[in-house]
C-alpha cells in the first residue's frame, strides 16, 4: 500500500528567515493513505494567505527540509 506525505508550501513573497527551517516548501506529516492526505487537503484550517498544504507519495517527499523530524503543526512564525 502507497503512503503520502504532506508538503506545507510557502507564499514565495515570504522573506526565508520567517519560515520554519528556512525552506519554502517542507514536509508536515507522513504515512498518511491518500484517503488522510486528501482529506488533510481538502480541510480549510490547511491553507491560508502565507501557505498552502499538499500532498505526494513518500519516495518523492524524502528530498524535502523536514522529512526525518518529528512532525507537529508549526503555524505560529511571525508575518
Amino acid at each position: 500500500m502507497s503512503t503520502y506525505c504532506i508538503l506545507r508550501q510557502y507564499h514565495p513573497g515570504l522573506s526565508l528567515k520567517y519560515l520554519p527551517l528556512g525552506a519554502r516548501t517542507r514536509v508536515v506529516r507522513k504515512g498518511l493513505t491518500l484517503e488522510q492526505a486528501q482529506a488533510h487537503c481538502n480541510d480549510p484550517k490547511t491553507s491560508t494567505a502565507y501557505y498552502f498544504d499538499s500532498y505526494s507519495s513518500e519516495e518523492k517527499c524524502k528530498h524535502k527540509k523536514g522529512y526525518n523530524i518529528k512532525h507537529k503543526r508549526a503555524d505560529n512564525y511571525e508575518i
